[in-house]
């Protein structure tokens, strides 16, 4: 019998302490690093419990090696059900970890965007905002500009008002005056027409006189 950590551990049926009956066979079971398996644990084919005359036929020696034997399968039987149980939780981990990371890119992606248009969105209020302060600086200048057009409009409407008045009372004299030269003119005609009547009776008056006073 030969018994090691990395062999295989075989009891010879042949052995007559044993009996025929009797063969315990145990394999190694290797797990690596990330803790995947890559030997099946192959049970014996037969437990002690299976050997009716197993206390019988065994020494003391070998039942006490068989018993510790039999302790450790059972642990190691825990310990593959507990690791099975770890392994199972730590692929759901594993799984959920993989959905928050996908989950996680896809929401940065999407700030990424809103980011991204956030700022085209201010850029284009920062023009916004410059061309309506340009706007409302020429608006300004527009409505001082408008005022002074306004102001001189008045002015001028004025001077053009009072310019009218003048002109109507310039008319008005202008009438006036026409009208007593026509009233001169006429008193004239008549005064040269009576004038040249009395001269011209005159003239009569003196030739006749001449003519009385040589006669």
């Amino acid at each position: 019998m030969y018994t090691s950590e990395r062999h295989l551990l075989r009891i010879d049926r042949s052995n007559p302490r044993v009996g025929a009956v009797t063969r315990v066979h145990i394999d190694k079971v290797h797990i690596d690093r990330v803790g995947q398996e890559r030997n099946e644990f192959r049970p014996p084919l037969r437990t002690p419990s299976q050997e009716p005359n197993i206390g019988l036929a065994l020494s003391p020696r070998l039942s006490l090696y068989l018993a510790a034997q039999w302790a450790y399968y059972t642990s190691y039987q825990a310990y593959y059900t507990s690791y099975q149980a770890y392994y199972t939780s730590y692929e759901a981990y594993y799984t959920s970890y993989q959905a928050y990371y996908t989950s996680y890119q896809a929401y940065y992606t999407s700030y990424q965007a809103y980011y991204t248009s956030y700022q085209a969105y201010y850029t284009s209020y920062q023009a916004y905002y410059t061309s309506y302060q340009a706007y409302y600086t020429s608006y300004q200048a527009y409505y001082t500009s408008y005022q002074a057009y306004y102001t001189s409009y008045q002015a001028y409407y004025t001077s053009y008002q009072a310019y009218y008045t003048s002109y109507q009372a310039y008319y008005t004299s202008y009438q006036a005056y026409y009208t007593s030269y026509q009233a001169y003119y006429t008193s004239y005609q008549a005064y040269y027409t009576s004038y040249q009547a009395y001269y011209t009776s005159y003239q009569a008056y003196y030739t006749s006189y001449q003519a009385y006073y040589t006669s």
